[in-house]
C-alpha cells in the first residue's frame, strides 16, 4: 500500500490476518509507504514462511514512513505499538525505516516480532553439495513424531534421490510440498533416480498408501532414463504442477485421492517404438490442466496418454494439447476403460482450447483421439484436426452399455481422413437402447472430414447406433443444433451423420447448415428409424438448410415408407479471386471478383439463427480492396481460400496477403 499526499492521515489497520509462503521483491508479506497515519495497526497477525530474492531479512514487512509527525513516540518503541500481537516465523522479519524531522533524516532498523510458538510450516533447502540445510529430500522429511507442513526446496541444478513417502518417512505431516528452485531463483531442475534404482516398475517418487497428508511436486524436470516418476498409494490429495516428464510409465497412481495435474509436459521416447501410458489411474478422480502431451507410441487396449481403469470416478481435462502421438490399435489418447467413471470432461476455454492433432505425422493413426465408457461425457471448446486414420480408427469411439448422457459444445473437427477405415471419422457412437441415452450436439463445426472405407460406414463424420428393444420406459434423445458440416465426403450412407437407432427415439434437428457433403445413398443425412412418418420427416429439418447435391436426407425404415427429403438452399460461404465475375454465382468454381459484392449476396438472406457460419474466402494470393461494412450485419469471416499444400514432409496452410 503506498499513501503518496502528505495531507493524508488516513487510518490504517491490517489484522488478524495469515501471511503464509508470500514471495516479494522488497517483501514477502506487507509493504506500506505513507506520510502521516492517524492511527496505524498490524496486529494480531501471523507471518510464516514469507522470502524474497535478496535476502532472509524483513521478510514479513517494511514499513516506509516519509514523514515526521511529532504526535508518534520513536522508531522502536513506535513500530512495537504498530505490531502488537503478531507472530513470526522469523527473526529480524519487520524493516522500519522512519523519518524523524523535516530535513529528510531517517532512522532504520530491524524488528522481530513474537516467536509464532506452533508453526504450522516449515521449509528446508536441499543441495548435494552440503551448502544448504540438508543434502537429501528424505532426510528433510523426517519421521512419525513430525506433523506440520514442510516444504522442501531443491537449490542444486541436478538432484538424484529415490524418494518414498511412507511409514516412518514424514507419513503424519499435513502437507509436503517438493519445489525445484534452482540457485533460489525458480530455475527448473533435473531430478533422477540414481542408475542403480533405473528399470521396469521402478519410480523416483513413491507414497505409500499409510500418508495422509496433501502432496504437492512442482518445477522440476525428470530425468531421461529407465524408470517411472510417481507411484502413489495414498495421500490426502496429490498434485503436479509446472513439470516435465520424458518417456512412458510416468505416473501410476492407485491413491483414492484427487489427482491434480497442471501445466506439465509429457515427452516420449523417440528411442523405443512402443512405451506404457504416461498415467494410469486407478482410483478416484484426475484433473488435468494446461499440459502437454506428445510424441508418445502406444499400441494395445488401455494404453495411451491418459488411462483411467478400474475405480477411477472421474477424469476431467482442461486446455490441454496431444500432439503428435503415435496411437497404434487399441490405443487412445485419452482412453475410460472403467463404467465405474461416472464423467468424463475435455474442454477449453475461448483464449486455450483443447486440441488433439497428428499434423506431419507420416503413419496414420489406428486407436482414437478419445476413447470411452463413461456414463456422461462432455466435450466443449475442443479442436480435433489434420490427422489420418487407418483399420478401425477415428477421433472419438463412444461405447455405452449403460444409461448415458454425451453432449459436444463448440467443438472443430477439421481435416480428419479415414483410410480403410470401418468406423465414422469423427465421432461413432454405439449407445445402449435398453438403458437410454441423450445425445447432444450443439454448435460444432465438421469440415473436410473425409471417410474412406473398404466396408461403408453409416455417416462419414458422424455415427450413431442402438440395437433394438421394446422398452419403452427409458429415455432416448438424440439433438443437433447449430452445427455446420461442410465438405464431408466418402462412401458413408450418409455424407455427414448416419444414425441407425432401432428402438423409439426422440429426434431433434435445429438450425443445421450443409454445404458440399457426399454420401453413398444421401449426401448430408441418413437415418435408420422405428419411428412412424408421422413424428420423424422433413417437418424435423425445417430450421435446416443445405447446399450439397441432392438428395440431402434419407430416412429408411422397415415398413416401406422410406424417403428422400431435401433441405431448403442457402449459401454462406462466397469465393472471391481475381479471376472471378460478379456475374458468377461465388462457388469454388465461379467465383466472385471482389470481397464487396460477396458481402451483398451473404447479407441478402436472413436466417432465424445468427449463429451459421458466413464466410468469405480468397483465392488468391494477394488482395486489394476497400470494404465497408455495416455494423448491423451477422459476423463474418474473411480468410484464405488457398489449398492445404504438401512441402516436402511438412504441410503448410498458404496465406492471402490483403
Amino acid at each position: 500500500i503506498r499513501f503518496y499526499s502528505e495531507s493524508q492521515a488516513p487510518i490504517i489497520k491490517i489484522n488478524n490476518n495469515y501471511f503464509k509462503e508470500c514471495l516479494g521483491f522488497f517483501t514477502g508479506g506487507l509493504y506500506l509507504s505513507y506520510v502521516r497515519a492517524y492511527i496505524l495497526e498490524v496486529q494480531n497477525n501471523i507471518c510464516e514462511g514469507n522470502w524474497i530474492l535478496s535476502s532472509n531479512t524483513y521478510t514479513d514487512a517494511y514499513i516506509y514512513k516519509r514523514g515526521n509527525d511529532t504526535l508518534l513516540p520513536n522508531a522502536s518503541e513506535y513500530i512495537k505499538t504498530v505490531f502488537l500481537g503478531s507472530e513470526s516465523s522469523q527473526t529480524n522479519s519487520v524493516y522500519n525505516n522512519y523519518q524523524y524531522s523535516y530535513y529528510y533524516n531517517y532512522s532504520s532498523s530491524y524488528y522481530s516480532l513474537d516467536i509464532l510458538i506452533t508453526p504450522s510450516f516449515e521449509r528446508k533447502f536441499i543441495n548435494k553439495d552440503e551448502t544448504q540445510d540438508f543434502t537429501s529430500i528424505s532426510s528433510s522429511i523426517g519421521t512419525d513424531s513430525e506433523s506440520i507442513e514442510l516444504e522442501v526446496r531443491i537449490v542444486g541444478l541436478i538432484h538424484s534421490e529415490q524418494v518414498i513417502i511412507g511409514e516412518n518417512k514424514g507419513w503424519m505431516r499435513n502437507r509436503i510440498t517438493i519445489i525445484g528452485d534452482g540457485n533460489k531463483t525458480r530455475q527448473r531442475i533435473t531430478l533422477s533416480e540414481g542408475t542403480e534404482n533405473e528399470g521396469e516398475n521402478q519410480f523416483i517418487i513413491q507414497i505409500e498408501n499409510s500418508v495422509i497428508g496433501d502432496i504437492i511436486i512442482q518445477n522440476i524436470q525428470m530425468q531421461k532414463q529407465n524408470c517411472g516418476f510417481l507411484k502413489a498409494e495414498g495421500g490426502k490429495s496429490i498434485a503436479l504442477r509446472e513439470c516435465s516428464f520424458f518417456g512412458g510409465g510416468t505416473i501410476l497412481f492407485n491413491s483414492p485421492v484427487r489427482f491434480e495435474i497442471t501445466q506439465c509436459d509429457f515427452v516420449g521416447n523417440s528411442l523405443q517404438p512402443v512405451i506404457s501410458s504416461f498415467i494410469s489411474i486407478t482410483q478416484e478422480t484426475i484433473d488435468v490442466f494446461y499440459s502437454r502431451f506428445y510424441q508418445g507410441s502406444f499400441a494395445g487396449q488401455g494404453t495411451g496418454c491418459i488411462v483411467c481403469s478400474q475405480q477411477c470416478t472421474a477424469c476431467l481435462i482442461d486446455g490441454c494439447q496431444f500432439l503428435h502421438n503415435l496411437l497404434g490399435a487399441g490405443s487412445s489418447a485419452v482412453a475410460v476403460t472403467t463404467q465405474n467413471c461416472q464423467i468424463l470432461s475435455v474442454q477449453g476455454n475461448p483464449f486455450f482450447l483443447t486440441v488433439f492433432s497428428d499434423f506431419g505425422i507420416k503413419d496414420p493413426i489406428k486407436g482414437h483421439f478419445i476413447r470411452s465408457i463413461s456414463s456422461k461425457i462432455n466435450i466443449s471448446l475442443t479442436d480435433f484436426t489434420d490427422s489420418s486414420f487407418a483399420c478401425g480408427g477415428n477421433a472419438i469411439k463412444i461405447d455405452e452399455q449403460f444409461a448415458s448422457e454425451i453432449t459436444f459444445f463448440k467443438c472443430n473437427f477439421t481435416g480428419l481422413r479415414g483410410i480403410n477405415n470401418r468406423r465414422s471419422i469423427c465421432i461413432h457412437a454405439s449407445l445402449s437402447s435398453v438403458n437410454g441415452f441423450k445425445f447432444n450436439c450443439r454448435n460444432c463445426t465438421f469440415s473436410e472430414c473425409s471417410f474412406g472405407g473398404v466396408q461403408q460406414a453409416f455417416g462419414n463424420a458422424i455415427s450413431i447406433t442402438s440395437p433394438e428393444s421394446l422398452i419403452s420406459e427409458v429415455n432416448r434423445e438424440i439433438q443437433f443444433q447449430e452445427c455446420g458440416f461442410r465438405r464431408n465426403t466418402g462412401s458413408g450412407f450418409g455424407g455427414s451423420i448416419g444414425i441407425d437407432i432401432r428402438a423409439l427415439c426422440s429426434f431433434s434437428f435445429k438450425y443445421i447448415y450443409f454445404s458440399e457433403n457426399l454420401g453413398s445413398i444421401s449426401n448430408d443425412i441418413w437415418i435408420q428409424t422405428i419411428n412412424p412418418i408421422d413424428e420423424l420427416n422433413e417437418t424435423n429439418f425445417a430450421t435446416s438448410y443445405s447446399n450439397s447435391n441432392q438428395p440431402h436426407l434419407f430416412i429408411e425404415r422397415n415398413d416401406s415408407t422410406s424417403n428422400f427429403y431435401n433441405l431448403a438452399n442457402v449459401q454462406t460461404e462466397f469465393y472471391v479471386s481475381a479471376s472471378g465475375s460478379s456475374s458468377y454465382n461465388g462457388t469454388k468454381a465461379r467465383p466472385l471478383n471482389n470481397i464487396t459484392n460477396a458481402l451483398t449476396k451473404l447479407t441478402n438472406f436472413e436466417l432465424e439463427s445468427q449463429s451459421f457460419e458466413r464466410t468469405i474466402y480468397i483465392l488468391s494470393s494477394t488482395w486489394s480492396e476497400r470494404v465497408i461494412m455495416d455494423s448491423k450485419q451477422p459476423i463474418i469471416t474473411i480468410k484464405s481460400g488457398l489449398e492445404i499444400g504438401q512441402d516436402g514432409e511438412q504441410f503448410n496452410i498458404r496465406k492471402s496477403s490483403i
